[in-house]
């Protein structure tokens, strides 16, 4: 797979990423402004954003880790790897407080708000200096087309 098509796929997910984080932003709004009524609904889209974000982390580790040791090298590569082990471990955390009995609406909202404020800033992140077509590391210009294991 070359780094382009590495690229392609990585932004798709992201786009999908950000109707997710964008629905559940939604039912945040809703139920701090009172519906409590989408509580219920905040938990299910909740838990599938996180769901989503897990397989985000699982199809990047096998597609763009590689990709990034390649045209970036093996410390970017490695960085990202471990940033994405802290992410996974966050997710674990947060899906066991989705599933407690009683756990107060409101902090929820704020969790998931805060969760997705963090799944915004590492895409953008990623965007601008892992994924940009002119990054000038070792480089892209050179080895975008180039066959990534």
């Amino acid at each position: 797979m070359s780094f382009r098509q590495v690229r392609r796929e990585i932004l798709e997910e992201h786009c999908a990423l950000r109707l997710g984080l964008a629905n559940v932003e939604a039912l945040c709004n809703r139920l701090e402004h009172g519906d409590e009524r989408s509580a219920h609904a905040l938990v299910n889209c909740g838990r599938a954003l996180y769901e989503r974000f897990a397989a985000h982390l699982v199809h990047e580790d096998q597609i763009l880790i590689s990709a990034l040791g390649v045209v970036a090298g093996r410390a970017i590569a490695e960085k990202r790897s471990a940033e994405h082990r802290e992410q996974r471990e966050l997710l674990e955390y947060l899906l066991g407080r989705l599933d407690r009995p009683g756990y107060p609406a409101l902090l929820l909202a704020r969790e998931l708000r805060h969760f997705a404020e963090l799944v915004r800033e590492d895409m953008q992140e990623e965007e601008e200096f892992l994924l940009r077509r002119d990054r000038p590391v070792r480089s892209l210009d050179s080895v975008k087309e180039a066959p990534i294991k």
